[in-house]
């Protein structure tokens, strides 16, 4: 079979496998039957509004870390609004700009799809034929 082009977008993805295994090990197993894996993850413990970070795995997972947005300085309720609402945009924005030219045959979007919503928006675009779904609220 002819290696795909995976992109596989979610909430967290750790850098040390126990941190967040159901990810960690897709993408892993994905790349050792050969594939080339994409994964595009928010870094919650990244400061706010710091420049997206990439890293490559010694599995040849290649890994796009994206920043929250939010806005700091009114409370905790505007802190919160902000995180969920501006992350997704800021996130296909980011993703439309570190990924530009890529396309997947293959796009894994675990959920909850509100803080890689964007992300998931423009790997839909670019991987039309086959997507899956894996819900549940702590990927």
């Amino acid at each position: 079979m002819k290696p795909l082009r995976i992109l596989l977008a979610t909430n967290n993805y750790g850098v040390q496998v126990r941190e967040v295994p159901l990810a960690n090990e897709l993408a892993t197993a994905f790349a050792r039957e050969g594939h080339h894996v994409q994964v595009v993850a928010t870094s919650w413990s990244s400061p706010p509004w710091a420049p997206p970070r990439r890293y490559r795995e010694e599995s040849g997972v290649e890994v796009l870390f994206l920043t929250p947005r939010q806005l700091g300085r009114h409370g905790t309720a505007m802190w919160r609004l902000t995180k969920w609402l501006a992350t997704p945009t800021s996130s296909y924005r980011a993703v439309r700009k570190e990924l530009a030219g890529q396309e997947f045959d293959l796009m894994v979007a675990l959920a909850p799809a509100v803080a890689s919503g964007g992300a998931i928006v423009w790997g839909a675009k670019r991987s039309p034929k086959r997507l899956l779904w894996i819900p549940g609220f702590f990927p």
